[in-house]
């Protein structure tokens, strides 16, 4: 099965801001304790990692695909694709699972 790690001793809620929380729209991770937790890992789509990045602290892992698919697991269906976006804001290159998204992560949080 395919979805992400929280490496305990890593995460530490972004201060309060969660930001994969934010970011994931499919609802895979939750706040416990202060920290990230996979609340939801069957809603994780296979092969995305787009929630690697946002994570400041480098508290999000993810099996290598080769690893997952070796195991003889069943694909899930089809949750949507990822979208490679040029940022409206800074010009940097980034991938989003969302639809019409314009700006990066950094630039949509310094935007509200």
């Amino acid at each position: 099965m395919w979805f992400p790690i929280i490496i305990d001793e890593k995460c530490d809620g972004c201060g309060g801001q969660f930001k994969c929380i934010q970011f994931c729209p499919h609802g895979v991770f939750e706040e416990r304790n202060g920290k990230a937790w996979v609340a939801n890992p069957l809603n994780c789509v296979e092969g995305c990692s787009a929630c690697v990045p946002v994570c400041p602290r480098d508290a999000i892992k993810f099996p290598t695909l080769q690893t997952v698919r070796a195991s003889g697991a069943s694909k899930p269906k089809n949750k949507g694709l990822l979208w490679k976006v040029k940022c409206k804001g800074c010009g940097k290159t980034f991938w989003t699972n969302m639809e019409n998204v314009e700006y990066c992560y950094d630039c949509r949080r310094n935007r509200t």
